[in-house]
């Protein structure tokens, strides 16, 4: 009987499995392989989306345990994380669905000879420490495992994405036993752990009246090389062969056994002496030798030095995520753990000294001379800046602005920077209130263009309090976009032009717990208090800390507290899209969906204006995501409704234009999404997106029609638009999706549904 588990279905005859994996999924094909799984791309056939399909090995499998992949992917969410959408079963084989993750791997950079700067690598770093924090102190405690070049991407937006958990563990007892490592990224309390697992199978599985030593390949040996970035796994067929997996520097090792007749040796050194052949002989029984008496050259050595109850845990993590930095930092590969590291100022000598002692402080050999918490390390990552000049000034100005502003606050009311409370007094306030007029309408870029060019460009002569205000508006624009780094320096730059605002110290606060640096967004609390800020705007900073720890229920507590008191404006706005998000992270379900939708719609039905827009946005989004889980339709049109006041209002971004077309095609509404799309193509006349998504759609509804009904002639105009303008951007990542409608096309005018 079938086995079911969260929304996975057990098939137990394939060509079910098949059928159903085809239904939903169209153009599959191996992109990747490596010691853990083989991936695959594929398209989402309703939606047209990119997707990656990966099968784990069912060897693999049956080293940690069938549902353990699941187990992992599915109890995270996190930014810096794939997204699980879905997931397969069919006997002893596991797919899984995630989204489709754009950008390349650091490994394919470093491959490219890309080089990376200091401020660069401080952010991912900051990033991944905030990503292990994470994931290190969820419920099921995981830890990665094998965190390298390879296994994280950079997005488009400069953000990174962990992936690959084929290797992770946990520390909540359910699998705490390393099952590989790769050398030069791995640390050494891996690096034993998987040669005493080794051996200890290895000794499990011969009787102990039998001494082996390795014997020749046979005649019909397969040697399997997947490719210089892949595993090299070399294969011995006869009845009890020995099952070999030799890696090199680059290679991730992976132990285990299928059977008791198989045996898996990982032989770290290639250049060492071949292997002799020799017969086996018979001993006399004898007791077996423990594992680490069993172990030579630089495993033996670790033993000796560290014993055997070293075990893999979160400064496992921290170590290959600093041994990974230190590669970017300097662009050489680390040795191996149990040798000496060169120190990153000897390769890079432009690094800052404390951030090249945050980097070697995580690649200690010794576990206990390491950052303990993968917090511990974002702490000092945060304390990073205060090693800074331009910083230590701020910091000053703001504790004297705070002293100086406590005498005075009585007589002189705060200053507010935006364009409706500021009085215009010369060309630089008009401007000013014309970036502001366009932050509130959402035009966040052309906002943020007006302040870069005009503002801040040097070609006006404002005073400190008016180009703080510039600052002010660019910080809040970047804010909204999710972009927080860049916000956080705007408002850094407003608080030392100016800083006797407690509403930017709150921005301020709020930007920097959402980078991942609390004890500094602490401190712009504690500021914004001293300066008097309101009891809703604490509320509010309150939440965004508690959301960027970690604390959901308290975050959607004070979040929801500041709903109910705050006043028509932003700040309604941002506490209820920030309690959504609270409540989003608190797990997945049907009546948490309809609990947000409905809070999203109540806070909608509050404002008017512009105000309303943003939380429109965030509704659709929410629907859209609603109507995926449950299945419900009433949620797609819920979502389309919403879409429909942004567009009608001129709040809408191309991605909304995208996001109602993809609904009303779900809904089988082909007209209102063609006629949607071709109304956004007049604004958006450079996008190959909207020409993309209109000939998916065509394609749908074709396909819906019989043989001799079906007409590709509108299909393939749609097709040489989108053509034209995809060949015409530039670009430095290929789009599969154009790769798909080109065989689409050449299929349908091979089966003479379009005339050449």
């Amino acid at each position: 009987m079938p086995t079911e588990f969260s929304n996975g279905i057990d098939y137990t005859d394939r060509s079910d499995f098949l059928a159903k994996l085809n239904e939903n999924y169209d153009d599959i094909h191996e992109i990747n392989k490596g010691g853990g799984g083989i991936i695959y791309s594929g398209i989402h056939r309703r939606l047209g989306q990119k997707v990656v399909l990966k099968k784990i090995r069912s060897d693999h499998v049956g080293v940690i345990g069938i549902d353990r992949e699941i187990e992992i992917l599915t109890s995270l969410k996190h930014t810096y994380l794939p997204r699980v959408l879905d997931f397969w079963r069919y006997g002893n084989e596991i797919y899984t669905v995630m989204e489709f993750i754009e950008g390349s791997s650091f490994q394919e950079l470093l491959d490219r000879g890309e080089t990376f700067t200091e401020k660069q690598v401080v952010r991912w770093t900051r990033q991944l420490a905030e990503v292990l924090d994470y994931m290190h102190t969820s419920e099921a405690q995981v830890i990665h495992s094998d965190i390298k070049p390879a296994n994280i991407m950079l997005t488009p937006g400069n953000d990174i994405c962990l992936i690959d958990f084929n290797i992770s563990v946990t520390q909540d007892g359910k699998f705490d036993e390393a099952i590989g490592y790769t050398p030069g990224y791995a640390p050494v309390e891996q690096y034993i752990c998987t040669e005493l697992r080794r051996v200890r199978l290895r000794s499990e599985a011969k009787p102990a009246a039998v001494q082996t030593r390795p014997a020749a390949p046979a005649a019909d040996d397969r040697t399997m090389i997947d490719d210089p970035d892949r595993t090299m796994i070399t294969e011995l067929n006869s009845s009890d062969a020995d099952r070999t997996m030799i890696d090199d520097p680059d290679r991730t090792m992976i132990t285990g056994l299928k059977s008791s007749s198989a045996d898996r040796t990982m032989i770290d050194d290639i250049s060492a002496s071949p292997v002799r052949t020799e017969k086996r002989t018979v001993q006399p029984a004898s007791r077996p030798k423990k594992p680490e008496k069993m172990l030579s050259g630089p495993a033996a050595d670790m033993v000796r030095k560290y014993g055997t109850k070293l075990r893999v845990d979160a400064r496992s993590d921290i170590y290959s995520a600093c041994a990974t930095m230190y590669h970017l930092l300097t662009g050489h590969k680390p040795e191996p753990c149990y040798m000496t590291q060169k120190p990153v100022d000897k390769l890079n000598p432009s690094v800052s000294e404390a951030f090249a002692d945050i980097i070697m402080h995580g690649m200690e050999q010794d576990p206990k001379k390491r950052f303990k918490t993968a917090g511990e390390m974002l702490k000092a990552m945060t304390k990073l800046a205060k090693s800074n000049r331009r910083f230590k000034r701020m910091r000053f100005l703001q504790d004297f602005t705070v002293v100086l502003l406590t005498a005075v606050f009585a007589v002189s009311a705060v200053a507010a920077y935006t364009g409706s409370k500021m009085k215009l007094t010369s060309r630089f306030d008009s401007l000013l209130e014309e970036a502001d007029r366009l932050y509130l309408s959402g035009s966040y870029q052309e906002a943020i263009e007006l302040v870069d060019s005009e503002l801040i460009s040097g070609v006006l002569t404002p005073d400190d309090s008016q180009l703080a205000g510039a600052y002010y508006i660019k910080g809040c624009c970047r804010l909204e976009t999710g972009d927080y780094s860049s916000a956080a320096e705007a408002f850094a730059m407003s608080i030392l032009l100016d800083g006797d605002s407690a509403q930017v110290f709150r921005d301020y606060g709020i930007a920097l717990a959402n980078c991942g640096e609390i004890d500094r967004a602490e401190e712009c609390l504690k500021q914004a208090r001293a300066l008097g800020l309101d009891d809703i705007s604490l509320l509010l900073l309150e939440g965004e800390l508690d959301l960027a720890k970690g604390d959901f229920t308290a975050a959607a507590e004070e979040l929801r507290l500041c709903l109910d008191k705050a006043p028509e404006g932003m700040t309604a706005v941002r506490a209820g899209i920030k309690l959504d998000e609270a409540m989003a992270a608190q797990g997945e379900s049907a009546q948490s969906y309809s609990e947000r939708c409905e809070l999203l719609s109540a806070l909608a039905d509050r404002l008017d204006g512009a105000y309303r827009l943003p939380v429109l946005e965030r509704l659709a989004q929410t629907a859209i995501d609603g109507g995926a889980f449950t299945g419900d339709q009433s949620y797609t049109e819920r979502a389309v409704k919403a879409l429909d006041e942004v567009i009608a209002a001129n709040y809408a971004t191309l991605t909304d234009h995208l996001s109602r077309a993809v609904c009303l095609q779900s809904l089988k509404r082909f007209d209102e999404a063609r006629e949607g799309l071709l109304t956004a193509a007049v604004k958006y006349p450079d996008s190959y997106e909207i020409y993309k998504r209109l000939a998916f759609m065509e394609i749908e509804y074709q396909a819906s029609l019989s043989a001799g009904e079906r007409d590709y002639q509108v299909f393939d105009g749609y097709f040489k638009a989108c053509r034209e303008l995809y060949d015409a951007k530039t670009r430095t990542e290929q789009d599969i999706e154009m790769d798909y409608l080109d065989r689409v096309r050449k299929e349908v005018l091979d089966k003479g549904w379009l005339d050449n």
